[in-house]
Parts: structure tokens; C-alpha cells; sequence
């Protein structure tokens, strides 16, 4: 009878995804930082006879969308990302990845670089719309990169006071279907980013050295900002034309420094 039992009890452990789960994620949290191709294999193996036996489990989609991603099939990692979402719609870590890939992805909608930027066109009133696009965005990027390297996949939760994300609660739950997978940051105005910058002083000083002078330049490009987006920028001065163009060129030479791991000058 014992032995008939043992039988049995290894019999519902085989046909166990959970179990499989289990081990795969174990292989993967030893073998992250040496991902070869039989671990690669042996791991996801784990994985998908855990989603096979258990297709209801979120996790094993969300660890073998992180293998995926940690190996760079960046189409296959989304893919069970957003499996693992459907299945748990609050899971935080899943959304960050996903936020992530899809940033990956967006280089190839709108030129990173500024030289890229002031070649889209010759003509001055939408060659605006284009610059106040890329400094908004590149700005976003870089406050982002600073939150992700001191907080990690924490860095809403933690680097974000709470009345901005409420207004990011706000204005998402209006947006349009096509906005729904945004980064949280597209959905923030220009004085929130002055917000986030000041309540992190500790972390950005490196990277952006007088917070006090870049938060006055970022107030200064609101107002010519505004009048970009709201179709009154052919009304703009040369100044402030000019001023658009320099705050550019300096957000340019900050993030490559950002990205070479220098400071700011």
C-alpha cells in the first residue's frame, strides 16, 4: 500500500506545472548572469511543461518572458509578457518590461539623435513641432534611465509622489485606445518633470549639476512648448525660437554624458 502510494504522490508531482514552474524558476535565478544555450534550454523547457500542465499560472510566462529578454528575442518576450498580463492584470514587474520593449521599439519611429531631428524638414513652424517633440521625449527618456538605475523596477512606486501619479490615474483612464500601453511618463506635463527632478535631487544632481538653473530653463520651454503644441508657434520670436534650439543642444550633450557614466557639465 506505501509503496502504491509513493507511486501515486509521484504521479500527480509529474503532471504538476506548478512544480515545473518551480524548478525553472530556480534554474533561472541561478544561471541569470551565465545564461549559455543549454541553460537557456534546460530553463525554458521548465518553463513551457509548466505552462502546458498549468495553463491558467501567470509566472511562467512572465520568467520566460524575462529569459527572452535577458537573450535579446525582444518579439518573444513581449509576446509572453503580455500573456503573463492577461493573467494578472495588477503585476507591476510584467508592465515594466513591457514598458521597456516598447521603448526599444519606438526608436524606430522618431530619430533619437538632434542632428537627425533638424534634417526632418525645412520648413521652421513644423521643424519646432519636431524639436519640442524630441527635447520632451529625450527628457522623459533620461528622467526615467536616473529612476531605473537608483530604484530599479520600482522606480514609479518609489521615485514618483503620490499626487503625480494620481494625475497620471487620471489622465490615463481618458486616454485613447492607442495610448493605453504608454510609458506613465507620456502622460505628465512639463512642470511634473520639475516635480520628479526635485524629489529626487540625491540622484539627478550628478547628471543635471545646478537643478536650480535646470529647472528654470525646463519653466522657460513650457511656455514656448505650449505655444507649439497649441498651433500658435509661427508666432514665436527668434529668441525663443533660438532658446528651443539651445536647450536641445544641451539635453543632447547631457545624455550622452549620462550614457558614457560622466557627469553633466
Amino acid at each position: 500500500m506505501l509503496v502504491r502510494k509513493e507511486k501515486r504522490e509521484e504521479s500527480e508531482i509529474a503532471n504538476d506545472g506548478w512544480t515545473y514552474f518551480v524548478k525553472g524558476k530556480k534554474l533561472f535565478a541561478k544561471y541569470r548572469d551565465d545564461l549559455s544555450p543549454e541553460h537557456i534550454e534546460e530553463i525554458e523547457n521548465y518553463l513551457r511543461k509548466a505552462i502546458e500542465l498549468s495553463p491558467g499560472l501567470w509566472a511562467p510566462h512572465y520568467y520566460l518572458g524575462s529569459l527572452f529578454y535577458l537573450t535579446e528575442r525582444y518579439s518573444d518576450a513581449k509576446a509572453e509578457f503580455e500573456t503573463a498580463l492577461k493573467k494578472k492584470e495588477d503585476n507591476e514587474p510584467t508592465k515594466y518590461y513591457l514598458d521597456k520593449i516598447r521603448r526599444k521599439e519606438s526608436i524606430y519611429l522618431f530619430p533619437l539623435n538632434l542632428d537627425d531631428v533638424m534634417v526632418i524638414t525645412s520648413d521652421p513652424v513644423l521643424l519646432n513641432h519636431a524639436l519640442i517633440e524630441w527635447f520632451e521625449n529625450t527628457l522623459r527618456g533620461l528622467i526615467q534611465k536616473v529612476l531605473e538605475a537608483e530604484y530599479k523596477e520600482d522606480w514609479w512606486w518609489e521615485g514618483i509622489s503620490g499626487d503625480v501619479k494620481a494625475e497620471y490615474g487620471k489622465r490615463s483612464q481618458k486616454c485613447l485606445k492607442e495610448e493605453r500601453n504608454l510609458p506613465q511618463l507620456y502622460f505628465l506635463d512639463f512642470d511634473h518633470y520639475k516635480t520628479i527632478i526635485h524629489k529626487n535631487q540625491k540622484i539627478f544632481s550628478p547628471v543635471l549639476q545646478d537643478l536650480k538653473e535646470r529647472g528654470t530653463r525646463i519653466e522657460a520651454l513650457e511656455s514656448i512648448r505650449n505655444s507649439i503644441m497649441h498651433c500658435r508657434g509661427q508666432y514665436l520670436s527668434d529668441e525663443r525660437v533660438s532658446r528651443l534650439k539651445e536647450s536641445c543642444a544641451e539635453l543632447q550633450k547631457i545624455v550622452e554624458k549620462h550614457k558614457k557614466g560622466g557627469n553633466s557639465f
